[in-house]
């Protein structure tokens, strides 16, 4: 149920792309405004996510989510009654708000409950998750046309109330994970996050791969009509085939790490791999339907290693902070989200792709250092003491 919520959460997030065109329609918003309404739900998120994570190890899974979810349904009616662009704004970002406690939450239960194999059920509870957001792209595009964004919100409004219903009276397990069982220092050992450079490094890697996937779809809505001759059918097309990589990345990424030690080296490659489908979008024109197809889902599942990062980067940290801790690198995906669809509406399409190759390359960078420093530390916890 805790993945459902995830799943609403990343429609909410996703959704918008596809309701853009209505809403700006409705309420004539330019094109810059269009992009800081959308750029608006991730700096919120970005702004919760910290405080959430927090929240949760204190509070623990169950109430967080509940809390989240009935959060997001408040920004959702907001959106419904709407009459401004501020109005707009603030919907959007009560909404970012409760899906922030959703993720959280959906995190923090998968590392306590699962503590041998967190990996594959982070990866799996993000592939059920990113569910979602492939339903806010081609079959929301398709419902669009025959019904409201309005009746759309409605359902998404009322399923939200109802999950949170079921999360709240759903069967307690026989080990209660709450602050006062397995995290009574919370709010002191915090400071054993905020002072390590690992979840900082974390976020800037999980920013730069979420920034690249962002700025793809940006580019898609923007470019890839007229460069590529792709019709308005065929944008939906792509931006489906994103959320879909993403999808089976997550899972994959997170199986695999989990049975591999060179987990460094896979996230690597992940990044190599997006890198790469920057270079072909940038160096081939005119490319086919299929072609471009297949790029986009390599974007998406290389992206998809987010599930990766968080194993990577949140590994030195004890179960019980570890929802703080992926909460911190996880800012990154805001921060990526935000910058990228910004850029997509402020930045020269033949421009916007330097700064996310170098975004990619950086976080290649921090990634082999991280790698190396990994390995120092591990090999001086190795070395034998020597007895007098």
């Amino acid at each position: 149920m805790l993945a459902l919520a995830y799943a609403l959460a990343l429609f909410q997030r996703m959704a918008f792309a596809s309701v853009e065109p209505l809403v700006s329609e409705s309420f004539h918003l330019t094109p810059t405004q269009a992009g800081d309404l959308s750029s608006a739900f991730f700096w919120a998120y970005l702004l919760a996510q910290i405080p959430s994570g927090v929240l949760t190890d204190i509070v623990g899974a169950r109430p967080t989510a509940v809390a989240g979810l009935l959060i997001a349904a408040a920004g959702s009616l907001l959106f419904l009654v709407a009459a401004s662009f501020e109005m707009l704004i603030l919907s959007r970002s009560v909404t970012a708000l409760g899906c922030a406690m959703s993720f959280a939450a959906m995190m923090r239960y998968a590392c306590l409950h699962y503590r041998e194999k967190s990996g594959p059920v982070i990866g799996r509870n993000m592939f059920l998750g990113n569910l979602g957001a492939i339903a806010a792209g081609m079959p929301l595009a398709l419902l669009l046309s025959s019904v409201s964004y309005h009746h759309v919100w409605m359902a998404v409004t009322l399923l939200t109330c109802v999950l949170a219903l079921l999360i709240c009276l759903g069967p307690r397990n026989g080990r209660q994970h709450s602050a006062g069982t397995e995290n009574p220092t919370c709010t002191k050992d915090f400071r054993e996050i905020v002072q390590s450079p690992w979840c900082y490094a974390g976020m800037l890697v999980v920013g730069a791969t979420t920034g690249c996937f962002y700025a793809f779809a940006g580019y898609a809505q923007l470019v890839v009509m007229t460069q590529h001759g792709v019709s308005h059918e065929g944008r939906f097309w792509l931006l489906s085939c994103l959320p879909v990589g993403y999808a089976l990345g997550a899972y994959f990424w997170g199986v695999v790490g989990e049975k591999t030690e060179k987990k460094h080296g896979l996230l690597a490659l992940a990044i190599i791999g997006l890198v790469a489908c920057w270079e072909l979008l940038l160096i081939l024109d005119h490319l086919s339907q299929n072609l471009l197809s297949s790029i986009y889902f390599l974007v998406g599942f290389c992206a998809g290693s987010a599930s990766l990062i968080f194993q990577v980067f949140s590994s030195r940290y004890r179960k019980e902070l570890k929802a703080s801790a992926i909460s911190i690198v996880a800012c990154g995906i805001s921060i990526g989200a935000a910058v990228g669809s910004m850029l997509s509406v402020r930045v020269l399409a033949t421009t916007i792709v330097y700064p996310f190759l170098l975004a990619g390359l950086l976080a290649l960078v921090i990634t082999v250092i991280c790698s190396f420093a990994g390995k120092m530390h591990s090999c001086k916890k190795e070395q034998p003491v020597l007895q007098g």
